[in-house]
């Protein structure tokens, strides 16, 4: 039975130039997911060769977000590199090229249909052998989708990584007016969170167990909703 999956790695970036041109892993070949899934290096070649022109770089997995052109699948190694010209002149491209640029993408992804496959006993695996390759998707973490911005915070090193983030946003030009107004809007926010802390002292972790209070993600993400 065919299905649609998803499959996220996390690979610095291989390249990014000035005129926006981007190149990343998407794939990771050989190696045993969370899913229990491994990929071989051969699954998408005839996808590739067949329907490139249909192959998508989203935002996120969603098709409403666009921001660039894929112009190169190219198999580096255990990894499949996608080049994209992101698209400059849209709000989507030129924000996530800021994204790029200060570091806030972390991690790609693919979406896919398995076409070929089999349990392998041994590699207590599914393995597969043929898939046909959809898309490439950049995935934006903790400062990087001004929606949803807290949907990565776990820890009280999130909330400090994202402050940091959104603080040199708010400093720069690279980002359109109206996703610099939504950062803003949940800097004031998130920034209250230590203030809301009965008790908490400086440098203290607000999101550990103990008697104060606890201010759990969901409700810092709520903040934002």
């Amino acid at each position: 039975m065919n299905k649609f999956k998803r499959k996220a790695i996390d690979v610095e970036v291989k390249d990014l130039d000035e005129k926006g041109m981007v190149k990343v892993a998407i794939v990771s070949f050989d190696t045993k997911d969370s899913d229990g899934d491994i990929i071989k290096p051969t699954a998408y070649e005839k996808s590739i060769k067949e329907n490139f022109k249909r192959f998508r770089h989203f935002k996120n997995h969603d098709f409403n977000q666009v921001p660039g052109v894929p112009k190169e699948l190219i198999k580096e190694g255990n990894h499949l590199y996608m080049v994209s010209q992101l698209i400059l002149d849209s709000d989507v491209g030129r924000n996530t090229y800021a994204e790029y640029k200060a570091g806030a993408i972390k991690e790609h992804s693919h979406g896919f249909i398995t076409m070929k496959e089999h349990f392998d006993k041994k590699e207590n695996a599914n393995i597969i052998t043929e898939g046909f390759l959809m898309e490439g998707s950049s995935l934006t973490a903790w400062g990087a989708n001004a929606d949803t911005p807290t949907a990565y915070v776990k820890s009280f090193k999130d909330i400090l990584e994202y402050l940091s983030f959104v603080e040199k946003a708010l400093k720069s030009n690279d980002f359109t007016d109206d996703y610099l107004l939504k950062l803003e809007s949940s800097l004031k926010n998130i920034s209250g969170l230590l203030s809301l802390k009965n008790g908490t002292q400086q440098g203290e972790d607000p999101l550990k167990n103990g008697t104060q209070q606890i201010i759990t993600p969901d409700e810092i993400k709520s903040w934002f909703k």
